[in-house]
């Protein structure tokens, strides 16, 4: 196995595989009572040591961990009917974006390649064979390919935790799945958020019109945010000028300032940045939204519940937003007044907002937190326990700036 290889599926573990695979080779040409005529044995032992070896790396990586508690992965969206913002830029959205008169829940980070995975494995027996790609499993997920049209899947990535990059077709069918409580049966993957029978395209001359549903429907437990449920998360701020003073930040981590391309520790986001791993979520714990929301620049584009509309034609596609890992130019697009239009079938990253429950239905919520205007202040580091090292990230850990 190259050391390349060995670093791009390991990661940081590769060091201590390589170091015990030298160990292995040594054992085996050095053994005590191994000779000349002895290769057998040294081959043997040598494919034990290295057995051990990958055991270990493979067991750590199944151990690991989610940065963020699975209580402290959504953040409560407060303040209904806050005003919109102006979009000046007119890029081909409508004037003023932003307002949302109710309050809802969205997911702190974005859905990750392990959790993906879960919804692969399910949903592959209803798949045409041939149409099982990276498109559907994500590229941070192995496919293996058995005899009679059978499948195993497995985290290719690095860093488990990454970010998806699928189309929205499948993203739809993933919120439908969570919204039908996981159910095994097709249907479920196929109904409840969205209407997977409108999905299709035809041709108008050498324009596509898409039918697929966009927008998802009345009652959705899951689904993708709309335009202004994510401008909302993103850049207002109820304290944007002071306390009481409401407003919008140009950038998604409270500032008016280009986020800064490169590596966790060094950049604040991955957008632009040409890095050989994909960053886990929540890897630049301490650029966040006002809301306490992690990675709404870099990863990959967000899917948006709201179409591109051609007046000519009507559905062209649906909009994106944020800017994405190992682009050029993409952070422009983590600026409030500039999306990007994409078709379902093109990929981008998932986040995810459900409805607040009523008091009524989960009377013992407390683990649930309003987040204040401002990111989490943390006074304790979040241990990883997929790389043993402090993460600023810990919503356990952090006191809010206001209650």
């Amino acid at each position: 196995m190259r050391t390349a290889s060995i670093h791009r599926c390991f990661g940081w573990r590769a060091s201590a595989l390589r170091s015990t695979a030298r160990v292995a080779c040594f054992c085996a040409e050095k053994h005590v009572g191994f000779g000349a005529g002895d290769s057998r044995m040294s081959r043997l032992l040598f494919h034990l040591v290295l057995g051990l070896a990958l055991a270990m790396v493979l067991g750590g990586r199944a151990l690991a961990q989610h940065p963020i508690p699975e209580s402290e992965r959504w953040a409560r969206i407060t303040h209904a009917g806050n005003a919109p913002y102006p979009n000046l830029s007119h890029d081909g959205y409508p004037d003023l974006m932003g307002r949302v008169d109710y309050e809802f829940d969205i997911s702190r980070t974005e859905v990750t390649a392990t959790e993906w995975l879960e919804f692969v494995r399910a949903y592959v027996p209803y798949m045409n064979p041939l149409d099982v790609d990276s498109r559907f499993t994500s590229s941070s997920i192995r496919t293996i390919r058995l005899p009679d049209n059978q499948f195993q899947f497995e985290v290719f990535s690095a860093v488990p935790y990454a970010a998806v990059d699928v189309t929205r077709r499948f993203a739809a069918r993933y919120a439908n799945w969570l919204h039908n409580d996981k159910r095994p049966e097709q249907w479920a993957f196929e109904t409840g958020a969205y209407d997977t029978s409108t999905f299709g395209q035809y041709s108008v001359g050498t324009a596509i019109v898409y039918t697929d549903q966009i927008t998802a429907s009345p009652g959705a437990r899951f689904r993708m945010p709309t335009m202004d449920e994510w401008v909302k998360s993103a850049y207002w701020d109820p304290d944007r000028y002071g306390e009481g003073q409401p407003g919008y930040w140009q950038q998604p981590n409270g500032t008016d300032i280009q986020l800064i391309s490169g590596p966790p520790g060094i950049g604040q986001t991955s957008g632009d940045w040409d890095g050989e791993i994909q960053p886990a979520v929540a890897a630049y714990g301490d650029v966040q939204s006002p809301w306490s929301l992690f990675d709404l620049s870099g990863g990959y584009q967000e899917w948006i519940d709201a179409p591109v509309i051609d007046p000519a034609y009507g559905v062209r596609g649906v909009w994106q937003k944020g800017s994405w890992f190992l682009g050029g130019l993409s952070r422009q697009f983590d600026d409030i007044d500039r999306v990007w239009g994409s078709t379902p079938r093109e990929i981008g990253a998932i986040r995810l907002v459900r409805p607040v429950p009523s008091p009524q239905c989960v009377p013992g919520l407390i683990l649930l937190f309003t987040l204040s205007r401002r990111r989490f202040r943390c006074s304790a580091l979040l241990r990883l326990s997929s790389a043993h090292s402090s993460h600023p990230c810990s919503a356990r850990a952090c006191s809010r700036s206001r209650p």
